[in-house]
Parts: structure tokens; C-alpha cells; sequence
């Protein structure tokens, strides 16, 4: 067993890189979300921006039912 420690100290000195190991994600399965079947199911909301002429900027919270008819 080595220290970790010790190891980056001596690769700093030397300029070299520490190779990080890399634990891979574990791979979930996706699952398509449902359509809504009625209003008020389902909501989707974002922020809108937009900078009218010279007077400044305009921001706005928009919020939509995603229940199509």
C-alpha cells in the first residue's frame, strides 16, 4: 500500500500528471414520462429573457400546461 499523498507530492515535483481512475456511471434505464391526459397534470416552466430597444432587460418566468387538446 502506498500513500496517496506522498505519490502526488513526488509527480508534482517531477511535473507529472497523477492518472485518476475513472469509476464509470452506472447505466439507469430511461423510461419515456407519460403524456398527460387532462389539464393540470403535467406543468413545464423556463425563464425568458429579452432586451426591448435601449431600455434595458426584460425577464419573464413562463409556465405552461403541457395537456394538449
Amino acid at each position: 500500500m502506498v500513500n496517496r499523498e506522498a505519490v502526488q507530492r513526488v509527480y508534482r515535483e517531477e511535473h507529472l500528471h497523477v492518472r485518476r481512475r475513472n469509476w464509470g456511471r452506472v447505466a439507469v434505464l430511461r423510461v419515456p414520462m407519460p403524456l398527460p391526459t387532462a389539464p393540470k397534470e403535467r406543468w413545464s416552466m423556463d425563464f425568458v429573457s429579452d432586451a426591448p430597444g435601449d431600455r434595458g432587460k426584460l425577464r419573464a418566468l413562463t409556465i405552461v400546461d403541457d395537456c394538449h387538446p
